[in-house]
């Protein structure tokens, strides 16, 4: 009406809308861009939870805190192997990339996961060995689908889980020594995980 003047609108818009008359003016509706939410996801292999594996190296870090280790950023996440690093998506492309690795899991070569020996790293990192035949393949061919969903995703060579990170080499030595003797878990006691990246530790 009367006094009132068309103002710029703030935030973000997409195209214009049907123009419409108010008060002897053209107005343009704008519709607003919907912002699609977008979550960082990390596809792995994990030893089953109720496994001989899985449940001693659980116990293997409890003995390092109480040994006097304390933690570090191994200890924010179960136990690991990495198949992809992190990648970004949407719930929707993420929904496809879960679908889409069902699929290549059912063609994947993968044979039977097993865990070897312990390596301490001159880098002050602690590695469980992994032997996985056909893993690296199948984190290849997940890269290879999710670029067709517009996802960025890096593989990993899928040979070792983490378990201590960022150490002086004394501190190597002895989270190496309080892991040896881990049951090597062959078979089918692993699981493939996509995990969903929801707060960042300070």
């Amino acid at each position: 009406g009367g006094n009132r003047q068309g103002r710029g609108r703030t935030g973000a818009w997409s195209r214009p809308g049907l123009p419409r008359r108010l008060g002897g003016r053209v107005w343009v509706d704008m519709a607003p861009i919907q912002e699609v939410e977008q979550s960082e996801y990390l596809c792995t292999l994990q030893p089953c939870a109720s496994s001989d594996l899985a449940q001693a190296l659980l116990a293997r870090r409890a003995s390092c805190i109480l040994a006097g280790y304390g933690v570090d950023a191994t200890g924010l996440y179960p136990p690991h192997v990495s198949v992809t690093g992190f990648f970004t998506a949407t719930r929707e492309q993420a929904s496809t990339f879960c679908e889409l690795a069902r699929r290549e899991l059912e063609h994947a070569a993968l044979r039977a996961v097993e865990a070897r020996s312990i390596v301490a790293t001159d880098g002050g990192h602690v590695l469980l060995d992994i032997i996985a035949p056909g893993a690296a393949e199948f984190s290849a061919a997940l890269t290879t689908g999710a670029a067709a969903l517009g996802v960025g995703v890096r593989p990993k060579i899928v040979r070792h889980l983490s378990l201590a990170s960022c150490r002086g080499s004394g501190e190597c030595s002895g989270i190496a020594a309080l892991h040896e003797g881990l049951p090597s878990q062959g078979g089918s006691g692993w699981e493939l995980v996509v995990s969903e990246l929801t707060r960042r530790s300070d």
